[in-house]
């Protein structure tokens, strides 16, 4: 009953996932955000800094590893670049926002705006876009200081070689669709065919008189 629930289980994962693309992609993504969380407290608590200090270079390593997609090393690289600055200077555009109520709306409307336009463009104009609106409204909430706002965006520098190392070393990115390892596909009917054996050798069993 367990192997047939997970051949079951299987198949479908096969059928909505075929490469495991969706898998891989959540790994990268929880990996890239816990190393760069675990760097970010070490440093913040070595120099005397609240664990605060990590959260918005945290919430990058989240983010942006679901919208770098491009196989080629160069264009994932450029990709990487454009998120990574969209992400800082929409950051520090709403800490220098944060206690002016009119800019403030107006920058997170024209922020909604140009990311229902972006919708369209790719997954690098979509994934900078949700960037800076996550980025946005950070920035608002935290509201930090200058002094404090230079810490984060200093400790903030290592992020994009953190997301680099998971990205392309790590856990790499697909080459195209590519199929699934062919032990994927066989191990269903192996665990079938093992049942109908076994049923089979049962059946053929002498009863005891």
């Amino acid at each position: 009953m367990i192997a047939a629930a997970f051949s079951r289980a299987l198949q479908r994962a096969l059928v909505e996932d075929p490469d495991f693309a969706r898998l891989r992609g959540a790994a990268r993504s929880t990996l890239a955000c816990l190393l760069t969380a675990a760097v970010g407290v070490a440093w913040a608590l070595q120099h005397d800094e609240t664990p605060t200090l990590a959260v918005p270079g945290a919430l990058f390593a989240m983010i942006a590893p679901l919208f770098l997609r491009e196989a080629r090393w160069s264009s994932w690289l450029i990709s990487l670049l454009i998120l990574f600055l969209c992400n800082c200077a929409t950051f520090a555009g709403a800490t220098a926002l944060a206690l002016q109520p009119a800019q403030r709306d107006a920058g997170a409307l024209l922020i909604v705006f140009v990311g229902i336009l972006c919708q369209s463009l790719g997954a690098r104009a979509v994934g900078a876009a949700m960037l800076m609106l996550v980025s946005f409204y950070l920035g608002l909430y935290l509201h930090p200081s200058p002094t404090r706002l230079k810490a984060m965006l200093t400790a903030m520098a290592v992020v994009p070689f953190i997301v680099a190392f998971v990205g392309r070393v790590v856990i790499p990115m697909e080459r195209g669709r590519a199929p699934a390892p062919s032990f994927m596909f066989a191990l269903p009917h192996t665990i079938v065919a093992a049942k109908a054996r076994a049923r089979a050798a049962v059946r053929y069993v002498p009863t005891s008189t």
